[in-house]
């Protein structure tokens, strides 16, 4: 059996080989323009906007995503507006603009009930805007179910979806139910469709973190680290930095202020360089209450 140029992608991504990934979109990109089939250039182009964003470039990704828009658009391509919008979401994300969404996200998630991420991503979209009560509400509801969820392809995506918030809240009992689900996968990149969502050990770590399991999560945030330079991440890293960084503050064993400063100013640099807004607010917040 073949497996087509951009089903390659998806599976190197996974198993974190950028070089895989960028092999694979150049050829892709080549062929779309070659052919000049329409479905093949929308394709190639949001698939490079997802590889560029990724490598740090957000205005560049942004207009990727806008250029596989009126692309979609322009050839009637149905899913245009749906990868758009995932898309959107991951950039304003990146840049710390994420509550920005707010209603739009919020109302996807009520028109779309059967579509698992969709009620993660409203829960983040309100943490994002200030609103931790409201996403507490949908996380304990979503414990109650113990994270049902259909069995298919996005049960990643739902699952480190949901590892945010429970580790943002500090929900032992969602942390708990989660670092169960997840454990099996940590060197799994979670890709959700047209966007990488970074390592599920990254995650593993918030939730050692919010356990008081602070050496398992060492080891996490270790693993971590090395996917996402391997994936040359920037945003990742700096998210893993900040991260780490903070477990150490929590832990505060022989060296570790020392150990967490030093990350901190990493992920605080990484984040001015590139736009990352929330993540440089975040650590600048972390900075000060640690002088």
């Amino acid at each position: 059996m073949t497996v087509t140029t951009p089903a390659r992608s998806v599976f190197a991504i996974q198993v974190g080989d950028i070089s895989e990934v960028r092999r694979n979109q150049s050829k892709a990109s080549r062929i779309a323009s070659e052919v000049g089939q329409p479905i093949l250039k929308w394709t190639s182009t949001f698939n490079n906007a997802w590889a560029t964003l990724l490598s740090g470039e957000v205005e560049r990704g942004e207009l990727l995503v806008a250029e596989a828009l009126q692309t979609g658009n322009d050839t009637g391509q149905p899913d245009t507006f749906s990868i758009y919008a995932v898309q959107l979401l991951n950039i304003r994300w990146y840049q710390g603009r994420l509550g920005e969404l707010l209603e739009v996200v919020v109302q996807m998630a009520k028109d779309n009930p059967g579509l698992s991420p969709a009620r993660c991503a409203a829960a983040r979209t309100l943490i994002e805007a200030g609103r931790d009560d409201e996403a507490r509400t949908m996380l304990e509801d979503e414990l109650s179910s113990e994270f049902s969820c259909p069995d298919d392809f996005l049960v990643p995506t739902y699952l480190e979806g949901w590892a945010r918030v429970a580790s943002h809240l500090n929900n032992e009992p969602a942390a708990n139910a989660l670092y169960e689900r997840l454990r099996c996968w940590p060197s799994l990149v979670v890709f959700g469709g047209p966007m990488v969502l970074g390592t599920v050990s990254y995650h593993l770590g918030t939730l050692g973190t919010v356990l008081g399991r602070y050496d398992d999560a060492e080891a996490h945030f270790l693993q971590a680290l090395e996917i996402h330079e391997n994936l040359e991440a920037p945003f990742f890293i700096a998210l893993t930095q900040l991260e780490w960084a903070r477990m150490l503050l929590i832990r505060r064993a022989s060296g570790d202020l020392v150990r967490a400063k030093t990350m901190l100013h990493d992920a605080k640099d990484l984040a001015e360089m590139h736009g990352f807004a929330g993540v440089e607010k975040r650590v600048r917040g972390e900075l000060s209450e640690s002088m």
